[in-house]
């Protein structure tokens, strides 16, 4: 089954980098300034093929698509190449350009198509057993072997391992490298993004995020240098400047969860990234959650102010109480590595 092909502008979906990259062939296209600009804009990819999806809680594990498992953007990377901002919505798998992209859950392929205008924007989604589609995106189409399209065209089901293709040659530069990568999304019942971290097998990550930076959003910002500095009124909420590394040097990325403590209250979560806060769209509450004027990420400059008081029902408080506080806040990557950071301010 095939989508409907609708005029669709592709995203750069995040990039990623890997030493050592193998050579361009002849048959495959370096990307234009347009097609990179084009790129940089994300628009509703919703093709017709989602509604297939009914799952809803993942159960099997699968081993991963590639042989390579350095991450270069998870789900909640922040994006903006110029055409607004959005959550990466899948995850960057960084691998040699022709390296093989098998299928990591095996099921019905319903997709094969160029969603982009660009050679690079090929993909391949499948259906699998749970009811979860798998999006592969940036897929080579020239390696996609022949029986990957008569299993598209029959409906036979193909196995997990099965080659699907290889990766396609990545021309944009950022941080010095190249970004040779397959982009994955899971989507599931109501189109939901999920994270596919969930659905693969552990891999060893030691290094836990680290918190750069606690501080007060005063008028919609973080506060300046000034007099006033850790001085808060009605209405402020806080935030923290936070990341992560998952096998890679450079390419930062989010944490899995975000929660909180004030003075002696309840702890709060900001959000746990099993999926995205606004389920079937990658740029609902991006600008609630990350605060924009200090947040980056594109292809040289990645920085992560996370607004404290996130909710998707609407923004938390925090004590308007007169005279001295103080915050916890730890965060965790997927692989349970933890970090925590304490904070004080005064509200006046």
């Amino acid at each position: 089954m095939r989508s409907s092909l609708l005029r669709i502008v592709a995203v750069p979906l995040t990039w990623i980098v890997f030493v050592g990259c193998g050579s361009k062939t002849e048959t495959q296209k370096l990307l234009t300034s347009d097609e990179l600009s084009e790129a940089a804009i994300e628009a509703a990819y919703q093709p017709a093929y989602l509604e297939l999806a009914t799952g809803i809680k993942p159960r099997a594990i699968h081993p991963w698509p590639c042989e390579t498992k350095p991450i270069g953007h998870n789900i909640a990377s922040y994006q903006d190449y110029g055409g607004g901002a959005y959550f990466h919505h899948g995850i960057d798998i960084m691998a040699n350009a022709g390296s093989v992209v098998k299928a990591a859950a095996g099921g019905k392929i319903v997709n094969i198509e160029n969603y982009g205008g660009s050679d690079a924007y090929w993909e391949i989604a499948i259906l699998d057993d749970e009811g979860f589609i798998w999006q592969y995106h940036h897929v080579d189409h020239e390696s996609i072997p022949q029986a990957i399209h008569d299993a598209l065209s029959s409906g036979v089901n193909i196995p997990s391992g099965t080659i699907i293709g290889k990766v396609f040659y990545w021309s944009q530069s950022s941080f010095g490298a190249l970004f040779h990568h397959i982009h994955l999304n899971v989507r599931g019942k109501q189109n939901d993004f999920f994270n596919p971290l969930t659905f693969l097998e552990a891999v060893p990550d030691t290094k836990a995020p680290v918190i750069r930076e606690i501080g007060i959003i005063k008028n919609g910002a973080p506060e300046p240098d000034d007099d006033e500095k850790g001085v808060a009124s009605d209405p402020y909420s806080l935030y923290v400047n936070i990341d992560d590394l998952m096998f890679h040097d450079k390419y930062i990325v989010p944490p899995y969860w975000i929660n909180y403590r004030v003075d002696n209250d309840p702890v709060r979560v900001v959000w746990r990234f099993d999926n995205l806060p606004g389920g079937s769209s990658n740029a609902k509450y991006v600008t609630d959650f990350f605060i924009a004027d200090r947040t980056c990420g594109d292809y040289d400059c990645r920085k992560f102010f996370i607004n404290l008081g996130f909710d998707p029902q609407g923004n938390r408080t925090f004590t308007t109480t007169p005279g001295p506080h103080k915050i916890i806040v730890t965060a965790s990557d997927f692989s349970g590595n933890i970090t925590s950071k304490e904070y004080g301010w005064t509200v006046k």
